[in-house]
């Protein structure tokens, strides 16, 4: 029996959330990443936003690692047989200073 797609997604999942913490200014407690996936006329697309949940307006856009891992995110489950419609990624400062990470996907 082969790995489960929880586990093979896992390591990737950790280094989205990683990405996020990067590309997020360092006054940013929480972050919020939503990427929806498209597939219109065998044209593949991957929209990415970054927010803030505390309601800082400062634009941040995606890095080259986090584009990176989105898409071998995207061929994972590609590999299973299906893809989710939307998934997001949400990011909090612990009190001790460390990061924890969720991770939500819609079908």
């Amino acid at each position: 029996m082969g790995i489960s797609l929880q586990l093979e997604h896992e390591p990737i999942d950790k280094e989205i959330a990683d990405s996020l913490i990067s590309a997020t200014p360092e006054w940013w407690k929480s972050a919020v990443l939503q990427i929806e996936y498209s597939f219109e006329d065998g044209i593949e697309g991957l929209a990415h936003e970054i927010i803030s949940p505390e309601g800082f307006k400062d634009i941040v856009e995606p890095t080259e690692d986090l584009y990176s891992a989105t898409l071998r995110l995207v061929d994972v489950f590609k590999r299973r047989g299906h893809v989710w419609r939307k998934a997001g990624y949400t990011v909090t400062q612990l009190p001790n200073g460390g990061w924890k990470y969720t991770v939500k996907f819609d079908y």
